[in-house]
């Protein structure tokens, strides 16, 4: 096999490169340096092997040119068949796509035959290597390469051995694996490993006990008597210590106690914060009084301004239905009207489709139309072929146009000469007898007049407009206002900014409000369920029994000796179980070394030798027998070269393994040399073990007699010692913990009652506020002359339509003097216009047919003008076309050349874009244009069907909606008494219906007011009173706790009992910690 031509798509610096011919033998890339040889020697591995993946070591060629990545390789086999073998990048190497001889087409199994099962690495290595890799002989030393070399060399096929090495490798790990667990050898060695484990637990030595036994009771003797001499010692430096750390406590208690008895006067029982709630109760009266004052002007008011108001009652029980109907009536009106268009658009639509459709071809439908391609890669590769089609038809069009020209351009010169000369007789110019000056101010004023004219009827029926915009927003303000009250209403920033402080006030005293009560309701839930909770701590502390150990610390130490024991325990296990595995294996090296040394040298290096001097003999002998024959000299000299390299790697391997398998050499050593040495570790570890086992059973010992434990200790009696002691340590930790978690709850509900308190306290000066700014809200809104119904955010509403009727107004008298303006410069204009004879009698009506009959007296007046310029251009450009008809004989040869060969190319061009329409489903005699178009066609077609079936549902929905609209406004009348109204009547009777109500509502609502308002007075009147007795009581109770009826007095004894309460609280901590420290109860010893 050998390659016959190459074609590189884009590969590297190479682009749409392609070498063919390529004979057999020796062929030669000459080139300078980066001129692309080892990239095409990558490419040639590429296409056979794959692409590198981006991992991969091996160098990447990205198409620095352009171009499609990839290209494909021509081979000739020796039978004389040629395959072609193509790949472009992707998964795996990218895909391949072989095609040969007789329509026989494979991929990557193809492949594999076509190269007799070379892998990549031999054919990198010894096929097709780069100067940097020849440098090196490294790259054969993979194994790989190594069986290769070989199975050539004993004749038996390349990929021979290796197949047979990988197969004997495969059956030996079935045998044997390091590590592993499945084959059968490791089986049976896990087999007697595990009887031998079994031989040395029943083989134990116990000769040595009672010796081991006795030596571990002499040194516990000891062991007991250092560590009572040692307590003694302890015990006296506990004592010393704890001296130096009473001192300072020490002192502080004789200070608390000095300061004490100095004291003015013993005070022992004073309200809790009484001198805070003394102030709290005395401001609280002032304001109850303020209040109660206020309440009763507020009171007398109300009962004056009380009076009847007529009400009616039907009207306004049907208040919710003629909301709705108000509300819904602008939307009920602009669905009403927006029906009819949608359906007529939805007509449209359908014709617009079946248009559209029957536009497309008579087989079209909308099933077919979805059915299309429509993507950008269609259009593009409609563009990419109109553009090649329309460069072609450009050249064929220029070619014909350029021979055309020529032929014609001579006779066409001579008959624009006589056409030119005919216009010129036929032009005539007529003087005009009018003023130039009134011309001119009648064109510069042309257009300004007909604007104006064009302007007034619009500027009317937008003065018209405004003016009804006007008259709704100033009803939407107030029925009864009128623009005079607009511009005389107070619409200042300092206005606005209090409406917005009266909104700000009232939002953030409500939000204080409701704070307050979610902040008392949580106080609440917290107090009752920290109540549950200590009462729920105090019974658990009840139901622990009595403790039956002394002390937390004794059961600490015992555990800490638990752990201990079961530790050496464990050790003690481990130890003996690595003794046993020790022993096995110096057994085992035994053994080995007794193989080695019976172990026969120099048979493997006799191997490499004879193979190194076969390999030679055959490298000198065949390129002599092929040169003898005339034969392949060439490949014959490449062959012998390959051999001898074999040679020496042989001789290397040779050199090496006979150095390794004899002693006695520098830097060498015998075989058994590593076997020896690891006896040696082994016994040295093995001793080492056996003396940490006799002190691991020294300590066991020990700790034994210190828990006065007796006989043999197994695990599972040092678990259940563990777990008795570790119950009673969870023991003593639960009841302590329970003790600090009362103690912390007795403090928690105390903080929480004091909060409840407050946030009640808090809740009741929220309403207050609330209430207070209530009432100077409607105060403000009646002196602004506005509802007292209205809110802040409301009145806020009524500023911004202020506001906007305001630039109404403002509006309305520009478009009143613009109007005049307008008028103004029409009658101007009628007065130049008499002047001129011929339109002197259009001057009469709107203006309309006047300015037809201006437009056409200029355009008379410019034709007069271009009858002069037209006869100068003819003359000029007959003699230009009449110099120019000799050069166009000249050039007539080389078009007519120049469009056979366009049109052979255009003609091409065609054939592909019919070949490529039919592929798409497209009719193949389209132009590019034209499906373009179709594609358009297409794309609106499935727009205006998705925006039909949109309108579709619209429709059913504006249908629906109206309904529901007519069908409230039937029953609402009917309870009323009333008949149904048609549907054009619908909008004004609604709106006879919200004015009623709203006149009836607004009585009802000030009835309702006043009423509730003097109530409200009235309680709120009785409430103040109460709670100004309640002050007056409390403030007397509170002077009372406090020992006297004297408020400086109260203030001075509330400073003694807290100065006495924290000297107390000193002195008392001072006690607690001399008690911790000393260890004491009488701190006084």
């Amino acid at each position: 096999m050998r390659v016959s031509s190459i074609h590189i798509d884009g590969f590297g610096i190479f682009s749409n490169e392609a070498i063919s011919g390529l004979e057999s033998g020796l062929v030669l890339f000459q080139g300078n340096n980066e001129a692309g040889k080892s990239t095409l020697l990558g490419f040639i591995r590429t296409i056979l092997f794959g692409f590198p993946r981006a991992n991969s070591r091996d160098p990447n060629y990205p198409p620095l040119n352009g171009g499609s990545p990839g290209g494909r390789i021509g081979l000739l086999m020796n039978s004389g068949e040629e395959f072609v073998v193509e790949r472009r990048p992707g998964k795996r190497g990218g895909p391949v796509i072989i095609s040969g001889p007789n329509a026989r087409t494979g991929g990557v199994e193809l492949l594999q035959q076509l190269l007799s099962g070379v892998t990549y690495d031999v054919f990198k290595n010894i096929y097709a290597f780069s100067l940097a890799e020849l440098q090196t002989i490294e790259t054969l030393n993979a194994e790989n390469i190594k069986s290769v070399i070989y199975g050539a060399g004993a004749g038996a096929g390349m990929m021979t051995l290796p197949k047979a090495n990988k197969k004997i490798r495969d059956r030996l790990k079935n045998l044997f694996r390091p590590g592993g667990k499945k084959p059968v050898i490791n089986q049976l060695m896990v087999q007697l490993e595990h009887i031998r484990s079994e031989i040395r637990e029943t083989s134990k030595g116990i000769s040595k006990y009672d010796q081991v036994v006795d030596e571990a009771r002499q040194v516990d003797e000891k062991i007991r008597s250092l560590q009572h001499n040692l307590a003694g010692i302890s015990q006296d430096k506990s004592v010393l210590s704890s001296y130096a750390r009473l001192w300072p406590e020490w002192i502080a208690l004789k200070e608390g106690k000095k300061a004490l008895y100095e004291l003015e006067e013993v005070v022992e029982l004073f309200p809790e914060n009484g001198n805070l709630r003394l102030e709290k109760e005395l401001s609280s009266l002032n304001n109850h009084e303020d209040r109660l004052v206020d309440l009763q002007n507020d009171l007398q008011k109300l009962q004056n301004e009380s009076e009847g108001l007529p009400v009616d009652e039907s009207l306004i029980a049907q208040d919710k239905n003629i909301s709705f109907l108000l509300e819904k009536k602008s939307e009920y009106l602009e669905k009403l009207k927006l029906l009819p268009l949608k359906q007529q658009e939805k007509e449209v639509l359908n014709t617009e489709i079946g248009g559209l459709i029957g536009g497309l071809g008579k087989d079209w439908s909308e099933k077919r139309v979805f059915a299309i391609d429509r993507s950008l890669f269609t259009r593009e590769g409609i563009r990419k072929h109109e553009d090649r089609l329309n460069k072609m038809e450009r050249n064929l069009f220029k070619a014909d146009g350029i021979l055309t020209d020529k032929r014609h351009r001579y006779d066409k010169s001579l008959q624009e000469e006589l056409d030119s000369r005919e216009t010129l007789q036929r032009l005539g110019l007529t003087p005009t007898k009018i003023n130039e000056e009134i011309i001119l101010k009648l064109q510069h004023g042309r257009d300004e007049f007909a604007g104006t004219i064009r302007d007034i009827p619009r500027r009317n029926s937008e003065l018209h407009q405004e003016q009804q915009n006007l008259d709704r927003l100033i009803r939407e303000i107030d029925p009864d206002w009128s623009g005079h009250e607009i511009n005389n209403f107070d619409n200042s920033i300092a206005a606005r900014k209090k409406v917005e402080e009266f909104a700000a006030r009232l939002k953030r005293d409500e939000a204080a409000l409701r704070d307050a009560k979610i902040f008392g309701r949580t106080i609440e839930n917290d107090l009752n369920t920290m109540q549950e909770k200590h009462e729920s701590a105090i019974s658990a502390l009840q139901d622990i029994p009595g403790p039956t150990v002394s002390s937390a610390d004794e059961l600490d130490k015992t555990k800490a000796c638990i752990f201990d024991l079961k530790k050496n325990h464990q050790e003690r296990t481990d130890l003996a179980h690595e003794i046993r595995h020790n022993e096995e294996r110096l057994l085992d090296k035994q053994k080995e070394l007794d193989r080695l040394k019976k172990f026969p040298s120099g048979i493997s290096e006799e191997v490499f030798k004879w193979m190194a001097g076969m390999f030679a003999v055959l490298g000198v002998m065949l390129p002599g027998a092929l040169y003898l024959y005339g034969m392949y000299i060439d490949a014959g000299i490449i062959a012998g070269i390959v051999l001898l390299t074999v040679a020496v790697v042989f001789i290397v391997i040779h050199y090496r393994f006979n150095r390794r398998s004899k002693p006695g050499l520098k830097g060498n050593q015998p075989l058994t040399y590593p076997v020896e040495q690891e006896i040696n570790r082994i016994e040295t570890e093995l001793n080492a073990n056996r003396e940490k086992l006799r002190e691991v059973d020294l300590k066991i010992a020990r700790l034994a007699e210190d828990m006065n434990l007796s006989g043999s200790i197994t695990n599972e009696h040092l678990v259940t010692l563990e777990d008795k002691v570790g119950k009673n340590i969870r023991f003593f930790e639960r009841r302590s913990n329970l003790e600090k978690e009362i103690k912390a709850l007795d403090t928690d509900v105390r903080k929480l009652e004091k909060k409840f308190f407050d946030a009640k306290e808090k809740i009741d000066q929220c309403n207050q506020s609330i209430s207070s700014l209530l009432d100077n809200w409607k105060g403000h809104l009646e002196t602004n002359n506005l509802s007292g119904e209205l809110t802040p955010e409301l009145a806020i509403v009524i500023f911004s339509k202020v506001e906007t009727a305001r630039q109404q107004l403002n509006n309305t008298k520009v478009l009143k003097e613009r109007i005049l303006e307008m008028e103004k410069t029409r009658d101007n204009y009628f007065a130049l216009v008499k002047a001129v004879p011929d339109l002197s009698k259009f001057c009469q009506g709107p203006g309309t047919d006047l300015l037809f009959e201006v437009d056409k007296f200029f355009s008379q007046l410019k034709k007069q003008q271009k009858q002069l310029e037209a006869y100068r251009r003819v003359q000029q450009d007959l003699e230009d076309k009449c110099r120019h008809t000799a050069d166009d004989k000249n050039s007539l040869d080389k078009a007519e050349k120049t469009r056979d060969q366009t049109n052979k190319a255009l003609s091409d061009s065609r054939r592909d874009w019919h070949s490529w329409l039919t592929k798409q489903g497209l009719p193949g005699d389209l132009l590019p244009k034209t499906a373009l178009e179709g594609l358009d066609k297409i794309n609106a077609c499935v727009e205006k069907i998705n925006k039909r079936d949109f309108i579709i549902t619209e429709i059913s929905n504006l249908e629906i909606e109206t309904e529901r609209y007519r069908i409230v406004v039937n029953e609402t009348l009917s309870k009323l008494g009333l008949s149904a109204p048609d549907i054009e009547s619908i909008a004004m009777l609604v709106d006879r219906l919200v004015s009623k109500l709203d006149l009836a509502r607004g009585n009802q609502r000030e009835r309702s007011r006043i009423k509730t308002q003097m109530k409200t007075t009235e309680t709120q009147l009785e409430s103040v009173q109460g709670l100004v007795t309640q002050c007056q009581e409390r403030i007397s109770r509170l002077l009372k706790e406090g020992g006297t009826n004297n408020k400086d007095e109260f203030r001075k004894r509330e400073h003694l009992f807290l100065e006495r309460k924290r000297l107390l609280s000193e002195i008392a901590q001072a006690e607690k910690n001399m008690r911790r420290i000393s260890g004491e109860s009488d701190i006084d010893s």
